[in-house]
This record gives structure tokens, sequence and C-alpha cells, in this order.
């Protein structure tokens, strides 16, 4: 076909109009398109929202059905997700862990608790045991260490023997991957110097006066303020002069307020109930996310309950009347430590029943003592030649009072 140079210009002309006039039209299009993608967008937004806020005042189940990890706040007395949702801290101690070996002591399936991971850490060994902890329903494990194998990044165990990790590298993990199967850390100091509990963080060698102990708060805070998982205590059962601990109490959380707003839990004496709290919420409550804890024990004589309380009723009065449990209705508290005593008996399994039953109907989230410890009066499993450890007739409790507590 051939085409004259006038009939060229008119047939280019011709086609540049036409392309002209199908842009046009297809700029509306997309115009067209564009808003009604906007429409059905503003229609999904709606519907997660109404879904979002739909949940408020949800409780959280223990059962590990969290596909992840938020970040809690107190309101109230309650401690609450990120969609305001009541999160009640129910689980575990594990103390033959990072005060047994900077690794954490967490071995694996076959192995024993004073076996390879008491200088072996391997990833496998804690996937396993917080998979165990998950499908018990405790979505919190409480962590107690030493000071000193913070300050120096030790890498022994309680032999001396060398570890084949650092204690931070350990603990960080620890943290990460416990985030990743929806429990959260409670991280305690247990004492200042390996082997030694001190009633006071310091005078120790590690700990030589309070600015060294906000100092290393200072650090840890600095570590782990992007972890939604961790919360920090600040010291096991402190004890001396009560108002010094709440100056450097006062000290410290102010100090980590300025790194991060994390929950920080702080308590006082060994079992000694609730009496200290206003005290100390008159000199920090303007300071947010503060936690108050306490233990609970029959055992050594002296502590919580005496020996002929056991019975739910006597139990409630009790606490209520002798130890000034009545103020956990007033502020945050947690009980961080609740322990049953073998050799105690029946009696004592009946205390324990009816105890974690009480704390359920309080609203009260605890720690048991304790998980991945044979061979102790409090242990919750039954002792074996290796790993994994079934609970014992208490664990089993423990575990039902869990269990019914979120449905």
């Amino acid at each position: 076909m051939c085409i004259k140079l006038d009939e060229r210009s008119t047939f280019v002309h011709k086609i540049k109009k036409e392309l002209i006039v199908n842009q046009q039209r297809g700029l509306e299009m997309l115009k067209f398109y564009s808003f009604l993608a906007l429409i059905m967008l503003i229609g999904t937004l709606n519907i997660i929202t109404a879904v979002y806020f739909s949940t408020d005042h949800v409780d959280i189940e223990n059962s590990g059905k969290i596909a992840a990890i938020l970040p809690l706040h107190v309101e109230g007395r309650y401690i609450k997700n990120s969609l305001n949702q009541t999160v009640y801290l129910r689980g575990i101690n594990r103390p033959s862990g990072f005060t047994a070996s900077c690794t954490g002591n967490w071995f694996e399936d076959g192995d024993w608790v004073w076996g390879q991971a008491y200088t072996q850490w391997t990833e496998k060994g804690l996937r396993q045991r917080l998979q165990q902890i998950k499908d018990c329903s405790f979505n919190v494990v409480r962590l107690i260490f030493f000071i000193e194998w913070w300050v120096n990044n030790s890498t022994t165990n309680l032999d001396g023997q060398t570890t084949n990790i650092g204690f931070r590298q350990a603990m960080r993990r620890t943290l990460e991957v416990a985030g990743e199967y929806g429990i959260y850390c409670v991280i305690c100091p247990y004492a200042s110097d390996q082997g030694k509990q001190q009633p006071m963080p310091f005078p120790s060698e590690t700990i030589p006066d309070a600015q060294a102990f906000v100092n290393f708060w200072i650090e840890v805070a600095e570590e782990y303020k992007d972890l939604p998982n961790v919360i920090f205590e600040l010291y096991n059962e402190p004890a001396g002069d009560l108002d010094v601990w709440l100056n450097v109490a006062n000290m410290t959380i102010r100090a980590i307020r300025q790194i991060t707003d994390k929950i920080i839990v702080i308590q006082y004496g060994y079992c000694g109930g609730f009496d200290w709290v206003p005290t100390a919420h008159a000199l920090f409550g303007d300071v947010e996310n503060i936690v108050y804890s306490n233990h609970i024990y029959r055992y050594p004589p002296g502590a919580t309950l005496p020996s002929d309380i056991y019975e739910y009723e006597d139990i409630k009065n009790y606490l209520i009347n002798h130890w000034n449990y009545s103020i956990v209705f007033q502020y945050p508290c947690w009980i961080g430590e609740i322990g049953a005593w073998l050799p105690y008996g029946e009696e004592e399994t009946r205390y324990w029943n009816n105890t974690l039953r009480l704390l359920n109907e309080w609203g009260l989230g605890y720690a048991a003592w304790c998980w991945d410890q044979l061979g102790v009066g409090w242990t919750l499993q039954i002792p074996g030649n290796s790993a994994p450890y079934l609970p014992n007739e208490n664990g089993l409790i423990l575990i039902d009072a869990i269990k019914s507590a979120s449905k």
C-alpha cells in the first residue's frame, strides 16, 4: 500500500488524534477504577476497625492461641495489651536456668537437667522446652539470674565450667524465641554475685552502691527495649530497710523510664503481704506501668500461711485479714512466686489447689515455683532419667487452674 505525502500527513494526524482521545478515555477509566478501589478500601478499613474495637475488654487465653506477642501496659489494677485486652500472666518460675548456667540450661529431649545443656547451649533445646511450656498453657516464664553474669557477660556455669555461649547472647536469644511462642518473660536478678543471695542488691562485689544498681538496669533496659514480651522485675525478695529499698527503686524506675515504658515489677520481702504498697505507690505513683509483687508459701514456717491453713475459706480470710491482701483490689499486683512443698503431703496439695482457685477468682496473675528443677521440694514435675519431664500432681493442678481460668 502506497500513501502520498499529503495523505500520509493526514493519516498521521488522524492516528495522533485517536491516540489522544483514547488516552483521555484511559485516564477517565483509571480515575473511575481508582475511585472504586478507594471505596472498597474504606469499606475494608471500616470492617477491620469494627473487628478491632469489638475485642475491647476480652481476656487473653493462656493456651498459646495468640499469633503474635503484643506490648503490655497497666490500666487501673489490670495488665492489658495494645488491643486493650486484659492479660493475666500465669505460668512458672524456671530457677535452674540462668542461675545454673549462663546458657540458661535449656536441655534437649533425651538430655537431663544437669546434662549437656549445663555447658552447651542449643536452640533445639530452647525451642523444645518453650514448646512444652506453651503446651502446658503457661503464658509467662520468670527468669531469675545473677547480676554478676550480666556485668561480666559470663561464660560459666555454677561449677565454673566454660560454656559455649555468653550470658547476654543466651538471654537475648531466649527472650526472642519465647516471643515467637507467645510467651512473656519476667527477667529478675536473684542476687548480685553468683551463688550469694543478698537481701539487697548492694553492697556487693558486683554492685557496690545504689548508683551501680541503677546503671545496671539502664544497660538492661537499653538491650531489651525492643522486645515486646519482656517485663522487668527489679530484684528478687529485697529485704532490710524499706525506705532504703524504695528510694533505690524510685531512682531505678525513673532511669528506666528515660529508655522504655515497659512494665516494671517491684517486690519487698519474702512473702510478707502487700502492706508496703501504699507507701511505695505514694513515692512513685506518677510513674506508669508499675506492678507490685509478692510471694505465697506455707514452707518454711513463718512464710505466708501457717501450716494449719489449707482450706479455701481459711486461706481467703487469712490473706485478707493478716497479710493485707485486700490491697490487691486497689493496685496492679502480681504473685511472682507461689509454691507447694511436697513433703507436707495432702494438706499442701489442698492448699495449692485452693489458693490457685482463689487467685483466679481475684483476677491475679502468678508464676508457680518451680519448673525444670528436679530434686527439690517445690518441683512441679516427675523426676526421671531424661527430658521431657511430665508434670506431677501439683503440676497438673497448676495446668488445670490456668486452663480453667482462661475459659
